[in-house]
């Protein structure tokens, strides 16, 4: 299993563990959709849910939003950029983003599709900071900073590049903007923290947590508790209320 694809998984069982934890005397019921129910693909990469209700499928073969009883498909038909959807996120606005295998970038806004960034590298992740400004994660081109997303007029983008030349790495896992205001990079190098002020890069340092496994992935829970996905290593939480690293379960991935 890719380190790509195991941060879905690792996110996907810290879903079902918290579950299990609060509920295990339960039992549930799984119904299994496919390209036979309408979904785009039967691979998905990530998935998302709108304040509607509407779940939306990042797939192989393009978006699918589900409305708990049918799918709509969005391709490069409908105004998408080419190419898999690998992440999405919701701005405070509504809006969906999308990014695509091999740079694509797209848009939905009550939608309707349309593309907004063409880049030379797979996008992994979308981050909007306090101020409004669009951070793009991508897989060997580093990260992306643009100032004005919402400018209509392209060549009035303000747009800047960080890689491993610059202090990140040109492997970014996840790009998340935490509750206190601090940007982090998950990199193939470790965390990384943006210091805005002197537009630097810094190590987020974790006392305790082992350098051998890779994490691969952030959640930030409502109290300000960071859960850590590892690539073999198992799964994390970094509890800054109770003031301890906790390692909660390990397990195998298979590859």
């Amino acid at each position: 299993m890719s380190l790509k694809n195991s941060y879905l998984y690792v996110v996907l069982l810290l879903l079902l563990f918290t579950v299990v934890k609060t509920v295990s005397s339960q039992h549930y019921h799984f119904d299994n959709y496919s390209v036979k129910e309408g979904l785009a693909q039967s691979g998905v990469y990530a998935i998302t849910q709108d304040k509607k209700g509407k779940l939306w499928l990042g797939t192989a073969s393009g978006l699918s939003a589900f409305d708990g009883k049918e799918f709509t498909n969005f391709s490069s038909e409908d105004g998408l950029a080419e190419g898999g959807v690998k992440s999405l996120a919701l701005d405070t606005l509504g809006n969906l983003w999308v990014g695509h295998d091999g740079g694509g970038v797209s848009l939905i806004q009550q939608g309707k599709a349309s593309i907004v960034f063409n880049f030379q590298a797979d996008i992994t992740s979308f981050s909007f900071t306090q101020n409004g400004i669009l951070w793009i994660g991508t897989y060997k081109e580093g990260a992306i900073q643009v100032l004005n997303p919402y400018e209509t007029n392209k060549d009035s983008l303000k747009i800047k590049q960080y890689k491993g030349q610059d202090g990140l790495s040109d492997i970014i896992y996840q790009v998340l903007s935490l509750k206190n205001g601090k940007l982090c990079f998950v990199t193939d190098v470790g965390i990384k923290q943006y210091q805005t002020q002197k537009e630097v890069f810094s190590n987020f340092q974790i006392e305790g947590m082992s350098n051998y496994f890779q994490i691969t992935c952030m959640y930030e829970a409502s109290n300000g508790d960071l859960w850590l996905g590892t690539y073999n290593g198992g799964l994390y939480l970094l509890s800054f209320t109770r003031l301890f690293l906790k390692v909660l379960f390990t397990i195998t991935l298979q590859k």
